[in-house]
């Protein structure tokens, strides 16, 4: 099967993550459309990789495959909305997640205001360990697995920090655009 055609018939499976994901976020609804192209794109590129991965072996089902890497263009998309919304939308620099992912030389200078802002509000936190994750995470953008094997933590281990860290987080941001505003 082709990378078009796995894409295909599994985009309704991409959507039932993206409608999963927005039950359990506060105003998720509002984000739809974008959680939508994240999970799109994710479902995208993991069925180019698919067949390089799979080797033709059918150790997997596809979407079995593609779950990690469309629920994880899921989060990120959420992520940025949450962390980076208030401010990006304030300054009109919102960034489409297509534009992010895009590896060409001509990165919009929005991408790097918003890295500047969220390595900004990583930079307030007051645990060097939580800052380190953070910026690992969402700056060089190095995979979880990765990040946790480098910290000797599980994948689940490093998701209970990450739910600390995100909650401290959103909290410094709430209180930079009361600073911002007042």
């Amino acid at each position: 099967m082709t990378p078009t055609e796995l894409w295909r018939q599994n985009l309704g499976r991409a959507r039932a993550v993206v409608i999963d994901q927005v039950r359990r976020i506060p105003a998720g609804r509002g984000i739809v459309e974008d959680l939508i192209q994240s999970a799109s794109m994710g479902l995208w590129i993991a069925a180019n990789k698919y067949q390089e991965v799979n080797n033709g072996t059918q150790n997997a089902s596809f979407f079995t495959y593609a779950y990690l890497r469309v629920k994880g263009e899921v989060m990120k998309e959420i992520y940025r909305n949450h962390l980076l919304g208030f401010k990006a939308a304030e300054r009109n620099i919102r960034v489409s997640v297509c534009e992010v992912q895009d590896d060409r030389a001509d990165v919009p200078d929005s991408v790097y205001e918003d890295k500047e802002l969220l390595d900004y509000i990583i930079d307030r936190l007051e645990i060097e360990r939580w800052k380190a994750i953070a910026r690992r995470l969402w700056i060089q953008q190095l995979p979880h697995a990765t990040v946790a094997h480098q910290f000797g933590v599980s994948e689940a281990g490093l998701h209970q920090v990450l739910f600390r860290i995100k909650k401290r987080m959103k909290l410094i941001a709430e209180e930079l655009r009361e600073e911002w505003e007042g």
